[in-house]
């Protein structure tokens, strides 16, 4: 059954109890995500509809990307200021998981993989902060190779 499997079945079991019931819509959303993704992996979902999913994802991404996330990124710098804070950690982690996803295998491959992925140039405010990201001494270490 593996882990979406039994994650699949606690849900189920755990959902139905009386103490639940304050948390419904929690545990209906869990139900049906993971369950999308259970179908997936047992080969009883849709090809077409899992790619169709996947590709309205991504435009989702890319519709944030070129634009709500401009409201949040400073000039220069990081959102917590001259040194990264909470919030530039997810965003510095997420920023990466996607040019890792659009083909890029270093920082250096970043926003041509952006570029090229999203058809579009990249917005400076953008470039400006994967730069303040990519010179730090950590982000050197860790992320020789984006992962």
């Amino acid at each position: 059954m593996g882990f979406l499997g039994g994650r699949q079945a606690a849900l189920e079991k755990y959902s139905v109890h009386p103490e639940a019931e304050p948390h419904k819509s929690f545990y209906d959303e869990r139900i049906a995500a993971n369950g999308a993704f259970l179908t997936l992996y047992q080969g009883k979902s849709s090809k077409d509809d899992f790619f169709a999913k996947s590709h309205a994802h991504f435009n989702n991404i890319a519709t944030f990307f070129k634009g709500p996330l401009l409201s949040y990124l400073p000039e220069s710098g990081f959102i917590g200021g001259e040194i990264p804070g909470e919030d530039d950690y997810h965003l510095g982690a997420w920023l990466t998981r996607i040019a890792a996803s659009v083909g890029a295998k270093n920082k250096d491959d970043a926003i041509p993989a952006f570029e090229k992925g999203f058809g579009e140039r990249v917005p400076a405010k953008i470039v400006s902060y994967w730069k303040a990201w990519t010179e730090r001494p950590s982000w050197i270490k860790v992320y020789p190779e984006l992962h």
